[in-house]
């Protein structure tokens, strides 16, 4: 068991290396910036969804997820498939909203919908899975206080919301927006496109 101090200063090193985890783009970054390029709240319901995904994970994780996907493959390889399949239809699906009139898309969104599709894309983001089933491995986190534990589960999938949070408003705000809106449909394509080439990828990962 680490002492006090050797908690802190894993909390510490956790807290900044997910930092620069979410920082790197990926399923949950293409998804809120497409989402707000049409609404901050949209965006921010989107976002409501990825904390939950990422506790869950977070929790699975110190529960000793990447030991138990190395003593079962089959596992591994299933969730490797669930997951390339929902990012494929995801990303279809944007590429399909990129055709039709932005008014039509509006009409169609609903909280909960954004919500669930928030949650949905962050647990199976391909990133999250392997990150979070060997980044408390790697920093000694399984020894970590009973407290530590408990604090650093909820504080990882934070520092990620808030981090989306930041490009969300980012891109949202006025002058941004005003811009972005008039290639918006090629906004929806690329996020698509990105979309898929994670699904694909995952297809072929060994």
């Amino acid at each position: 068991m680490m002492s006090n101090v050797e908690a802190w200063h894993t909390l510490g090193v956790l807290a900044v290396a997910h930092l620069f985890a979410v920082m790197a783009p990926g399923p949950n970054t293409a998804l809120v910036l497409q989402t707000a390029t049409r609404s901050r709240r949209d965006a921010f319901v989107i976002l409501l969804g990825l904390w939950p995904a990422g506790f869950i994970y977070a929790v699975a994780g110190l529960a000793g997820l990447g030991a138990l996907l190395a003593a079962a493959p089959w596992l591994s390889t299933a969730m490797q498939f669930v997951c390339a399949a929902y990012l494929l239809w995801l990303g279809a699906k944007m590429l399909r909203g990129s055709f039709r009139p932005r008014r039509e898309i509006l009409v169609k969104l609903s909280r909960a919908n954004l919500f669930w599709q928030g949650f949905i894309t962050n647990l199976t983001n391909p990133k999250s899975i392997v990150y979070y089933a060997s980044i408390f491995g790697a920093t000694g986190a399984f020894d970590l206080p009973l407290w530590a534990q408990a604090a650093i589960a909820p504080i990882m999938p934070a520092i990620g919301t808030l981090w989306y949070g930041t490009l969300a408003l980012l891109v949202s705000s006025g002058p941004v927006r005003k811009t972005l809106d008039r290639i918006s449909h090629w906004l929806d394509r690329i996020s698509g496109i990105i979309m898929i080439g994670f699904g694909l990828r995952l297809l072929t990962q060994r």
